[in-house]
């Protein structure tokens, strides 16, 4: 008996396995030609033996091979025992291979005895679903029904590499809720995948939810996948208008109009804040004779004609706020009004009359401006100056004290006529006036200042003792001041002055004089108050007479000198002549 070799052809490799040969000279092949394998049968397992499987295979010298098969690589035909065996993992896609076996005669021209091999792979369940992405997105509007499918999570394109369609039988669940307060809004068919609304949205309280949505086999939740559901709710126009609060308070006075002020600001809003359409004010009932008006667009209040006329002490007022595009979504309010009655003030003089020293201290208090007696108990006055509004030195306090506040000169401003006003604090429109007299008395306080002396007063010597050659003038600006003259020096015993009546007089006669010039240095002093003093120098130039002739004084020369102690300015006499006979 000749050595027969089996031949495996795996792609372009020819493997010679040497067999025991038979007398037969053809291949035949018979028996089965199907067979069932699992797709988890390990590398290296047999999964068939030719004679075993085919029958008797006879001839002489033989070798095989399988062809036609996109998984021919997965197999080989083992040396001796003419077995086929498992080479690599078979994770199927398919459930269906076929080998094409074919068998050749070594030393034979004669075409190759072929069967078709048909492995029939059988499934496991070892791949798990899969989502197409991890995120995913739906909206629902919030007036959805209950009961109305949102989303339907069998429709994504999940994949399952499983071929049976038994290992493709899924599950669904839900669960991490992200939203503020889930409170079970959805609900899924764990059959169908089917994401159902389980109660009523409300966009204003919750407009998103995030969840996650997973997917397992039906017999091993471990096989599974999940991914992210976002729900969007959009809103709707399904809410009225509402108040920020149900019920307003506000005060006001029976003589006031103008805006209301209540403890809260009137407001309303729509209550879907997406969409939030502007609302529409109004006073419905509580006010039969039109107090009240109510500006449409903002909600202010406003007392249009004051109650003083009535005796009503309170109004109860129902203000409505309709959506501005459908009247019948509208909130209402209440606001209670309470009225309070005030008191007018009256003061107790048609007048008042004050006097008061202009050395009088900052602070002093000059006297009150004094109401009557009410039997308003409940209302608070203030007192106000409303005339002059400016540069008053005093000011009026809110018990009526009328007080100083700035210094007070009489030689500036000796009378001022003031108008104090008092109201109600609660109105300040309910009020009366008064006018207040103000006497700033005099003080002896500011100098006398020389007016006259000329720059230089020119004399003939032929003046005899106790002629008077000129007279001192002076000006003081406080009232009834009584003013002394004196002769401080320059004199030189020739020259006399009347401490009265400022007369200037020669002391003898002024041919006597041993000096032609003479600056007599001439003071003026307040009498009650010596430290107030003026003094300028009385310039005299003695001239020579003619004994015929009867001239005493010249003409005075250029006037208006300044003080020489600097105290105050001398007045001017311009051209001041003065003639005397013997």
């Amino acid at each position: 008996m000749n050595p027969i070799y089996l031949i495996l052809l795996l792609t372009s490799t020819v493997i010679f396995i040497s067999v025991s040969q038979t007398e037969a000279d053809n291949c035949e092949f018979s028996g089965a030609t199907s067979l069932v394998m699992s797709e988890e049968s390990p590398v290296g397992s047999t999964i068939l033996n030719l004679e075993a499987g085919f029958g008797t295979v006879t001839g002489d010298g033989r070798y095989f091979n399988i062809t036609t098969s996109t998984y021919s690589d997965y197999f080989t035909i083992e040396n001796d025992s003419l077995t086929v065996a498992i080479q690599y993992d078979i994770d199927s896609q398919v459930d269906e291979i076929e080998l094409d076996i074919n068998c050749y005669l070594i030393n034979s021209q004669s075409d190759p005895t072929s069967t078709t091999l048909t492995l029939k792979v059988e499934d496991i369940n070892d791949n798990s679903p899969t989502f197409p992405g991890s995120d995913f997105n739906t909206t629902v509007a919030e007036n959805t029904a209950v009961g109305t499918e949102v989303f339907d999570v069998s429709s994504l394109d999940i994949t399952d590499n499983d071929l049976t369609s038994k290992y493709q039988i899924w599950r669904f669940y839900l669960e991490d809720f992200k939203s503020e307060d889930p409170s079970g809004d959805f609900t899924i068919d764990t059959y169908t995948g089917v994401i159902s609304l389980a109660e009523n949205l409300n966009y204003d309280a919750i407009s998103e939810y995030s969840f996650t949505i997973i997917v397992t086999d039906q017999n091993d939740n471990s096989s599974s996948d999940s991914a992210t559901l976002n729900v969007t709710v959009t809103d709707v126009d399904d809410m009225p208008p509402i108040f920020s609060t149900f019920i307003y308070y506000a005060n006001i006075t029976d003589t006031f109009t103008g805006v209301v002020t209540t403890d809260v600001s009137i407001n309303a809003y729509d209550q879907d804040f997406s969409i939030n359409q502007s609302v529409v004010y109004s006073i419905i009932s509580g006010d039969d004779d039109s107090y009240f008006s109510i500006d449409v667009d903002t909600g202010q209040l406003n007392v249009s004609t004051s109650v003083v006329d009535t005796d009503i002490d309170q109004f109860t007022l129902v203000i409505k706020a309709e959506q501005s595009d459908d009247p019948l979504k509208a909130g209402y309010a209440v606001v209670m009004v309470t009225v309070s009655r005030l008191g007018t003030p009256v003061f107790q003089f048609e007048s008042y009359t004050f006097d008061v020293y202009e050395n009088v201290d900052i602070g002093v208090v000059l006297g009150s401006v004094e109401l009557t007696d009410t039997t308003d108990t409940t209302s608070v006055f203030n007192f106000t100056i409303i005339y002059p509004t400016e540069d008053l030195p005093f000011d009026v306090s809110s018990s009526g004290d009328i007080e100083v506040v700035d210094q007070l000169d009489r030689e500036t401003e000796d009378f001022y006529n003031i108008t104090i006003m008092a109201y109600n604090t609660a109105d300040i429109t309910v009020n009366s006036s008064v006018v207040v007299h103000v006497n700033v008395l005099d003080i002896n306080d500011s100098p006398p200042s020389i007016t006259n002396l000329p720059s230089t007063l020119q004399l003939y010597n032929n003046v005899t003792a106790g002629t008077e050659v000129f007279t001192v003038e002076s000006a003081d600006d406080d009232l009834n001041a009584f003013t002394v003259y004196t002769i401080v020096s320059g004199a030189e015993n020739m020259f006399y002055i009347s401490e009265i009546t400022g007369s200037v007089y020669a002391a003898m006669n002024l041919s006597l004089a041993s000096l032609s010039y003479y600056g007599i240095d001439i003071q003026v002093y307040n009498y009650d108050n010596t430290s107030l003093v003026d003094s300028a120098i009385l310039n005299i130039t003695l001239l020579d007479s003619d004994e015929n002739t009867d001239e005493l004084i010249t003409t005075v020369v250029s006037t208006h000198l300044p003080s020489t102690l600097g105290v105050s300015s001398v007045g001017s006499t311009d051209h001041l002549t003065t003639t005397a006979h013997s």
